[in-house]
């Protein structure tokens, strides 16, 4: 630390071991399972951690722009010690770690206070779990007025570029989902395990939180259902009789229209009845062909809300 950051070294050693003794330190995470920024910023990278990081930087940059601290530090240890390169290395490390730091918590603070959707699913005239049969025109679409968008980019808060659009609705025994695309459905790329191309994925919780079930679907109509959480805490794993049905329709040129019909008995752990409740989160990932991009777009229907985040599905409730 002496030979990098000269007369600045204490706080920057400080700064260093303390944030690499809070990453480290087991009684600093909690009982409960978290992942993403939940665990960086709501347990480990707090106010006051953060706080404390920021006084240690400002401390090293002060001591770096002193010359008196120079004088001392060359006569202790010599030789003499170039203050341009001290200050040099100190601001690499505010632009290359610190900054990420403090815009990865102030991401945080903007999510944790962001509206989360939250709809009632009407209750139609039943239709067997068969998608053609539903009242679509009575379904509620998945829009909350409360909100400045219906789709996010990339699970952040900007709004997406794309045209997407979905309906919900029950009738006591299926959810049905329309999910609707405005692109061309020539350019669609069907992946033969569904990933990691064009496909819609659903994921559904009986609360903001693991277990939670995830169910994808192709353009060829082809579903892979996962179970996260569930059976001994593990991920990915396989749901065979999962009772889902979905029908893709392509035919229409400028938009690829899917529609889902998942039972109510086993959409999540335990099943939901009428009246009840269910988390919701859709996302739309895109193949580079349709992106436009060069590389998978991503989607989604809650902001800050991506793959595998549960804590801010977004709250359906079923009409009784």
């Amino acid at each position: 630390f002496g030979h990098l950051y000269g007369p600045a070294a204490e706080p920057m050693k400080q700064l260093y071991l303390g944030i690499e003794r809070v990453f480290c330190d087991p009684k600093n995470y909690p009982k409960e399972k978290a992942s993403g920024a939940a665990l960086s910023w709501g347990h480990l990278g707090t106010e006051a951690r953060m706080a404390e990081f920021a006084r240690l930087l400002e401390r090293a940059k002060a001591l770096a722009n002193d010359v008196e601290s120079y004088a001392i530090f060359n006569l202790m240890f010599g030789p003499t010690l170039d203050s341009d390169a001290v200050r040099a290395r100190i601001g690499l490390f505010e632009k290359a770690v610190w900054s990420y730091m403090v815009a990865g918590r102030e991401q945080y603070l903007k999510r944790t206070s962001a509206a989360i959707p939250a709809l009632k699913a009407p209750r139609v005239a039943e239709a067997g779990g068969d998608p053609a049969k539903v009242e679509w025109a009575k379904a509620a679409p998945l829009h909350d007025p409360r909100l400045p968008a219906n789709w996010y980019d990339r699970g952040g808060d900007k709004a997406s570029a794309r045209k997407l659009s979905g309906r919900v609705a029950h009738d006591g025994r299926f959810f049905y989902l329309e999910l609707t695309d405005a692109c061309d459905p020539k350019k669609l790329v069907t992946a033969a395990e569904v990933f990691p191309c064009d496909d819609w994925e659903v994921f559904i919780a009986a609360q903001r939180a693991v277990p939670y079930r995830q169910y994808a679907v192709s353009p060829s109509a082809q579903i892979v259902a996962l179970s996260h959480g569930e059976i001994n805490f593990r991920m990915n794993v396989p749901i065979k009789d999962h009772g889902v049905r979905a029908v893709s329709d392509t035919s229409a040129a400028d938009q690829w229209v899917t529609r889902m019909a998942i039972p109510l008995s086993g959409a999540i752990p335990g099943g939901v009845k009428p009246g009840g409740k269910l988390y919701l989160n859709v996302i739309r990932v895109t193949s580079p062909a349709v992106s436009g991009a060069g590389g998978l777009g991503i989607d989604t229907w809650v902001s800050f809300c991506t793959v595998h985040e549960a804590d801010r599905l977004a709250e359906i409730q079923l009409e009784p």
